[in-house]
This record gives structure tokens, sequence and C-alpha cells, in this order.
């Protein structure tokens, strides 16, 4: 349901996986083969508001995307940019290129639209209800 409409309605769970589905857990951006964050597989909401897991070759590791009521959590700073965010990696400072990587260049995938990062914003702010 993520969509241009504005309002509360928009900021809930299935608009989030939505917004991931069709943005994220594409080819191999973030799917199980990646060694990124698995978006696609699992359970999406455990994935965004846990810590990143520190074995696999993805940077933050260690770092948590989403901090329910939180504006500035990570995953706002990756989609909004511009350039790139700082988050920790295994304790150490790295910076991570807007999301999608690499957005608003040819040949790589569009950026989000302003209604879909309003719709994360949101849920955020909503404490990301599940």
């Amino acid at each position: 349901m993520a969509g241009s409409g504005g309002g509360g309605s928009t900021a809930t769970y299935a608009a989030v996986k939505a917004i991931f589905t069709k943005s994220c857990a594409t080819g191999m951006c973030h799917d199980s083969a990646s060694g990124h964050s698995n978006f696609k597989d699992g359970e999406l909401y455990t994935t965004l508001t846990t810590a990143l897991p520190t074995t696999t070759r993805q940077g933050c590791k260690g770092s948590t995307l989403v901090t329910p009521g939180d504006a500035s959590s990570f995953l706002i700073k990756l989609v909004t940019g511009p350039g790139k965010s700082t988050c920790k990696n295994s304790g150490a400072d790295a910076m991570i290129s807007r999301m999608p990587n690499g957005c608003g260049t040819a040949p790589a995938p569009a950026c989000l639209t302003a209604a879909e990062i309003k719709t994360l914003t949101d849920w955020v702010t909503a404490n990301a209800p599940h």
C-alpha cells in the first residue's frame, strides 16, 4: 500500500515491507546470496530492529537499522542521503552510500520516492509497529 497517499495510514509494517520488496530485496542487493542484510527471506521486522550480524561481509556489523520511535534511525539516514551515512562497524566508524546503492545514477536503481521515505519515517516514528 505504499503509494502517494499521505498521513498515518501508509505507516504500516505491510507498507514498509512492500517498499523493501520492491526496492531492496531485488536481484542480488539484499537477498540470502548477497552477504548483506537479507530483506528477502526470513522475518524482515527482526532484521530491521535487531543488531546486524557480525558474521557477514556487510558493513555496519552490530548496528541496528531501525530504533522504534527514533526519526534519526540509520535506515532513515540511508534512504534520505545525500552522500554517505556513518554507522558503527564492529565498533569502528564506517561510511555507507545512500540506498538503494548508487540510486539516482544510471544504471543504478531509482531512489525511494518522497512518499516512500515518508512512509518509512512515519512508521519508525510511530514506534515501528509490527
